[in-house]
């Protein structure tokens, strides 16, 4: 069935620490290098620097207060619009 798609079948071979991996394909043989050095440890600790400072400043803390005054005034809203709806049927005007 592999021929009739057109599937080539590959073997991938274990990496030896600092070597990266190697892949053989019936055509060619690609190597990848290893990532070892790359920029990825920088990002890393440059996040956890962020992090650490936002967490600081107090950036993360929970805030009881703004989120009860933003839930009281969408429900608030909710309301006002209900009885907006309501006194527009009752009065029997339409848009």
């Amino acid at each position: 069935m592999q021929e009739q798609v057109g599937i080539q079948m590959q073997n991938v071979l274990p990496a030896q620490a600092g070597e990266g991996f190697q892949v053989e394909t019936v055509d060619a043989t690609y190597t990848r290098p290893d990532l070892e050095g790359s920029a990825v440890p920088s990002f890393t600790n440059e996040y956890a620097q962020l992090k650490q400072q936002i967490r600081q400043k107090g950036l993360f803390d929970p805030q009881p207060v703004y989120y009860t005054c933003k839930f009281l005034f969408t429900l608030s809203l909710l309301a006002l619009s209900v009885a907006f709806l309501f006194g527009v049927k009752i009065s029997g005007s339409s848009f």
